[in-house]
């Protein structure tokens, strides 16, 4: 491998590291955010997360059925959410 090539692999490895450590940042940012919900705690954030709802915005848009869907989240909680949301929109 040349020093050029040697090079250039330190850059894309440096590159990578930053990439998932802001990507990192930014999902953690999103966990923060979902744990203002009322009732959402750091698993039922991850598990909103993991269902692809990212954003208070997903969460408001999501039917009840599929919130019903994620694990801890129950007619009470879905309840709050809704009511809190319902403030915020």
């Amino acid at each position: 491998m040349t020093s050029q090539q040697k090079r250039d692999q330190k850059i894309r490895e440096r590159r990578d590291r930053l990439v998932e450590r802001v990507a990192e940042r930014d999902k953690q940012g999103q966990l923060d955010q979902l744990m203002t919900l009322p009732g959402v705690n750091v698993e039922i954030a991850e598990a909103l997360y993991n269902a692809d709802l990212i954003s208070l915005d997903d969460v408001g848009r999501a039917d009840d059925d599929r919130l019903l869907s994620i694990s801890g989240i129950g007619p009470v909680t879905l309840k709050r959410i809704r009511e809190h949301l319902g403030e915020l929109f």
